[in-house]
């Protein structure tokens, strides 16, 4: 079964890459795209093709906003995380939105949310707005990994593929174009292919997004094939890669490379145009690659005043 496809939305991109990406991830959730802006948030479920959403929902100033934008998503089931501020609009949300499959009030424990999706998701049962009650969760163990030695010492000759990806503004799906990019060279380019990805910004961000430690510069790790750079690329950190991928944040980097400008997420297929790989073809049951099977329409009941919402696949 492949995984569910999710978006996460709110009002900080950054600490919701930091927070909530990586337990989603672990989880077993794709997670496309990490928003912060509402025009954002509408392209994103227009490409992406989403199997869900959770959004917190002051992504926008006040609950007739963020009702309005909720509504105008389309039938993808949505996970609504309200203010605290905002809980005596919780009906509101349950009468107006027919495709929201749970809601809570804020602070959530991520840990604790992504097992409640799992359990309901999978037996498709009935799902209610309450508020979740304010706990510290684990932090996510990270991922096992080994540590590289720095290419600098290994013989080989320059990359041939060289691709850099950054952003024209914030939530435009850089870091998660550029990990998804590097995974699938290293997944189905040719055998012993290496891979590098570097984090220019060195924020540590594309180390959270692989289940990962942030790690210095001097200490790059192999994960899943990719080895990951928590730094922007240099001539001599290159050689002896066979793919380069480059997250340049907000900023064209200086390393010679196909340099793309993104605005808006990308779908799966326009981030494999980047590094020369074939759409994925729909119905290929062998190599795993099926058609996405949507989620039903949620049905909503009330039972003498108790709200339930229902999945059906």
């Amino acid at each position: 079964m492949r995984p569910l496809k999710m978006i996460l939305a709110g009002p900080n991109e950054s600490v919701l890459t930091r927070s909530a990406y990586p337990v989603f991830s672990r989880a077993g959730f794709r997670v496309e795209v990490v928003i912060d802006a509402p025009d954002q948030l509408r392209d994103a479920m227009a490409v992406t093709a989403a199997d869900l959403a959770v959004i917190e929902a002051n992504i926008v100033q006040g609950p007739d906003e963020a009702l309005a934008l909720l509504s105008d998503l389309g039938d993808v089931p949505i996970v609504a995380i309200l203010p605290l501020t905002w809980k005596g609009h919780r009906e509101r949300f349950i009468a107006g939105l027919p495709n929201l499959v749970a809601g809570y009030c804020a602070p959530v424990n991520w840990p604790s949310l992504a097992a409640k999706l799992i359990v309901k998701l999978g037996e498709q049962g009935r799902f209610e707005i309450e508020p979740s009650e304010e706990q510290e969760g684990p932090a996510p163990q990270p991922t096992a990994v080994r540590q590289a030695q720095p290419p600098v010492e290994r013989g080989g000759g320059s990359p041939s593929v060289r691709v850099g990806l950054y952003g024209c503004r914030g939530g435009a799906g850089v870091s998660t174009a550029a990990l998804a990019a590097a995974r699938a060279l290293a997944r189905e380019g040719p055998t012993g292919q290496r891979v590098a990805l570097f984090d220019s910004r060195g924020r540590g961000d594309l180390h959270l997004m692989a289940g990962l430690q942030a790690l210095d510069a001097e200490n790059p790790v192999v994960c899943q094939g990719v080895t990951l750079f928590p730094c922007a690329p240099t001539p001599g950190t290159i050689l002896g890669f066979d793919a380069v991928v480059v997250d340049g944040g907000r900023e064209r980097g200086e390393l010679n490379a196909d340099w793309h400008a993104l605005d808006k997420p990308l779908s799966d297929d326009q981030v494999r145009a980047l590094v020369g790989l074939a759409p994925i073809e729909v119905g290929d049951e062998g190599s795993g690659r099926v058609a996405k099977k949507k989620l039903g329409k949620p049905k909503v009941r009330d039972w003498g005043g108790l709200i339930s919402i229902e999945v059906t696949g």
